[in-house]
């Protein structure tokens, strides 16, 4: 199954603490609802559809091999074929509600918008070569003169704060962008000036390649401090502050495409709720993830939620 982009509705948030935008699919008697999960970022996540009064999954090719998580329950929907016109996932063709051949392993993900990644970098799902969509064609962005603030207005674009730039696998075809110069206040790639649309002297040997972050700082009115979430299966929690100290601040801080860092402890901003993800964190501040920091193991602890960092 393909899902072309800009396809999902956005709606209003859905329940539990819903981790997607919620639209509407169908067209005809009762309509089901589609929402977007596993994902941090309410443009892209595991397709779900709302079908008999339950939540469950669908099959597909774009983004499949459960790339962001596997469901559970129900799978709804498979060989689900779409020429990509129709306005509802009803009106493709596919093998009937509930019939299908499959396990959650094989769920269906897409990504919204003109600006994509593509190649994802282990462990980070939310990185890898930047592409952008324009007339008609996907494409690649060069390198040239590519730095923070570009990478934050490609996450910006894909509803994720912050970002930094690594160098990917090469790409193919149109090189849509070149001299990409952002003022990091804008919400899209798109926006910032550039050579123009296909004017270039790059290869894709130049290819730029960004990692979005998945942590956030909340519970502040800044952007630059508040407390530390990190989304991981599917779910944002805290870190806890044992050994917490400002090598492991910068990483945080690095991971949002700022610098340097000052480490708060016993919950300075608040007290979160859910998951403790992290404990015992033990950064050398020359690390470009809290992930590739020392720590327990994910979700191992022996912390509350006044201890958050």
């Amino acid at each position: 199954m393909f899902f072309k982009t800009q396809t999902v509705t956005h709606g209003s948030k859905g329940d539990k603490g819903d981790r997607g935008p919620i639209g509407q699919i169908g067209t005809t008697g009762s309509k089901a609802k589609i929402k977007l999960a596993g994902s941090p970022s309410m443009y892209m996540g595991r397709v779900e559809v709302y079908h008999n009064d339950q939540w469950g999954t669908v099959i597909g090719t774009s983004f499949s091999s459960a790339h962001f998580g596997s469901g559970t329950g129900q799978i709804w929907l498979d060989d689900v074929r779409c020429a990509g016109s129709e306005i509802s996932l009803n009106d493709c063709s596919h093998r009937n509600w509930g019939i299908e051949n499959c396990d959650h392993a094989e769920d269906a993900g897409v990504m919204c918008g003109n600006v994509r990644l593509v190649g994802v970098e282990a462990p980070n799902p939310f990185s890898g070569r930047v592409e952008v969509y324009h007339d008609g064609e996907w494409g690649t962005v060069c390198d040239d003169s590519f730095d923070i603030p570009d990478a934050k207005a490609v996450c910006s674009a894909i509803g994720l704060a912050g970002g930094t730039v690594f160098d990917p696998p090469d790409g193919h075809g149109m090189i849509w962008m070149d001299d990409v110069a952002c003022t990091g206040k804008e919400v899209s790639i798109e926006e910032c000036s550039h050579r123009g649309w296909g004017i270039n002297n790059c290869q894709h040997s130049e290819d730029v390649g960004v990692r979005c972050a998945i942590v956030r700082l909340v519970n502040t009115t800044s952007a630059t401090t508040g407390r530390v979430e990190i989304f991981h299966e599917g779910q944002w929690g805290t870190i806890c502050d044992d050994n917490w100290d400002d090598d492991d601040a910068s990483v945080i801080c690095k991971m949002l495409g700022f610098s340097g860092g000052t480490a708060y402890k016993r919950a300075h901003y608040g007290s979160g709720s859910g998951k403790i993800w992290l404990d015992n964190v033990d950064c050398s501040g020359s690390e470009d993830d809290v992930s590739d920091c020392q720590h327990s193991t994910w979700g191992r602890h022996n912390c509350v939620h006044n201890e958050d960092a």
